[in-house]
């Protein structure tokens, strides 16, 4: 295998369909929007809602948010054989 060929194995996978997010708008109370814990110490890991994210943070914790977008987008790629 190639080191390209390598690169882009990386995004030949499966998602089982049940865990695709199908919803095309934010929830219409944000505080029940999900939130996924990962607990390092026991390696377990949580679903909760974001309302909970309060009980993760200690007395000088910083909270970093990402307000980016996700932008409807496609890759075009194209085989060694000129085909799409």
């Amino acid at each position: 295998m190639t080191y390209k060929e390598d690169l882009l194995f990386n995004y030949d996978y499966e998602i089982p369909e049940e865990l695709i997010a199908h919803a095309q708008k934010p929830v219409e109370n944000r505080q029940d929007s999900k939130l996924f814990v990962v607990n390092r110490k026991t390696q377990k890991f949580c679903h909760r809602k974001f309302s909970d994210v309060v009980e993760y943070f200690s007395t000088g914790d910083c909270l970093i948010i990402n307000i980016t977008k996700v932008v409807p987008s496609r890759l075009f790629g194209r085989k060694k054989a000129e085909g799409k």
